[in-house]
């Protein structure tokens, strides 16, 4: 199943995606209402939702259908990468999130990976989620160079202490 508000993109998943002989689309939807009742009727067991649409909220939308249904795999399908829509993502329940400016290729791989189970996150996408663990990675190990005085004064100063 596909959601996505612009039926050009939906159209270019759906041929993609039956070229490979792999996938038959048993429903096109263009919000998240839609998505959520297409999935409910249909069962299907894969879905490819746009992370930006209107009416319901995709990722509410997405948790909504793994409650559900939770065997149903879920790819998110975005114009924006941003971290906000990453983690949103995954906490609804997503198995792999797919950058709209990767390749074809990557959105049929990350379709192949959660129908073996697996998660899946775009060569964009895995960039950016690597990008913010080296940032915390490099945040923590510095929060680590400190001494033990070091800390309590800092923790003093992040609840609002004077230095009195």
């Amino acid at each position: 199943m596909i959601a996505d508000d612009h039926e050009i993109v939906r159209l270019g998943i759906r041929s993609l995606l039956e070229a490979t002989g792999r996938y038959e689309m048993v429903a096109s939807v263009a919000n998240g209402e839609a998505a959520r009742d297409a999935v409910f009727e249909t069962t299907a067991p894969l879905v490819v939702l746009d992370s930006d649409m209107p009416g319901l909220d995709p990722f509410c939308a997405s948790a909504e259908i793994k409650r559900r249904l939770p065997a149903t795999g879920i790819v998110f399908f975005a114009h924006a990468v941003q971290d906000g829509a990453i983690d949103a993502a995954m906490r609804a329940g997503a198995s792999a999130f797919v950058a709209k400016a990767d390749s074809a290729s990557d959105l049929v791989t990350a379709l192949d990976s959660v129908r073996e189970g697996k998660t899946h996150f775009s060569p964009i996408v895995s960039r950016r989620v690597d990008a913010r663990s080296d940032r915390s990675a490099e945040h923590v190990s510095r929060v680590n160079l400190l001494t033990g005085r070091e800390r309590e004064v800092l923790v003093h100063i992040a609840k609002g202490y004077s230095k009195k």
